[in-house]
């Protein structure tokens, strides 16, 4: 099942990964930054609370992120930290993590650019042993 939300500046898709429970794959697009950074937060919160606090966020198809984006993601850092979940960020452009990397948080966040990577970085065996089924994706 995806949900998804856009607007001209940031499109989101939540979608399930099948057999893994408490986990959201969330596809970005476009730009976050002060514009957006407070609906983009309480989006990923309505997931977090709906029981989904593990994320990856296929950051892809962003294509510039301000600070006010990244203290979105700190923010939501903080969510997950209140349900014991993860994040991972994954597929940054060379742009957004030189971002990522001149404001010092490439060593404080997971950020992945391969897939199943993202899967063991956010702590999906975690989350698959909560569940005890099988994950697919």
């Amino acid at each position: 099942m995806a949900d998804q939300k856009e607007n001209k500046s940031l499109q989101l898709r939540f979608q399930d990964l099948q057999g893994v429970q408490q986990m959201k794959y969330v596809s970005l697009g476009g730009y976050i930054d002060s514009y957006n950074a407070e609906d983009f937060q309480a989006q990923v919160r309505g997931a977090i609370d709906k029981g989904f606090p593990y994320l990856i966020f296929d950051m892809g198809e962003v294509n510039y992120i301000s600070s006010a984006g990244i203290g979105a993601f700190m923010a939501i850092s903080k969510f997950v930290e209140e349900k014991n979940g993860d994040f991972v960020l994954l597929n940054l452009s060379r742009k957004v993590l030189e971002v990522f990397t001149l404001l010092g948080f490439n060593s404080f966040f997971k950020i992945e650019s391969v897939f199943c990577w993202c899967l063991s970085a956010c702590c999906v065996l975690k989350a698959q042993w909560r569940s005890r089924k099988p994950f697919y994706y």
